[in-house]
């Protein structure tokens, strides 16, 4: 599945597992990256103006 980002400038995809959601966007105070959070233990990094994955953070959860 591809997510489109839209703006007044650019527009780009983003490949996203079909079974996870985004619960979160947020830019970085410079706008030149975005934070994409996901229900999936993932975090994006993308670069706000070329669409690239700069990094992808992963979040395990412990079980008790």
């Amino acid at each position: 599945m591809y997510f489109a980002f839209a703006g007044p400038f650019s527009t780009f995809h983003i490949q996203n597992d079909p079974n996870i959601e985004w619960t979160g966007v947020k830019f970085s105070s410079d706008g030149k990256m975005i934070l994409l959070a996901t229900n999936g233990g993932v975090i994006h990094l993308i670069d706000a103006f070329q669409g690239t994955q700069l990094h992808t953070f992963s979040v395990s959860v412990l079980q008790s």
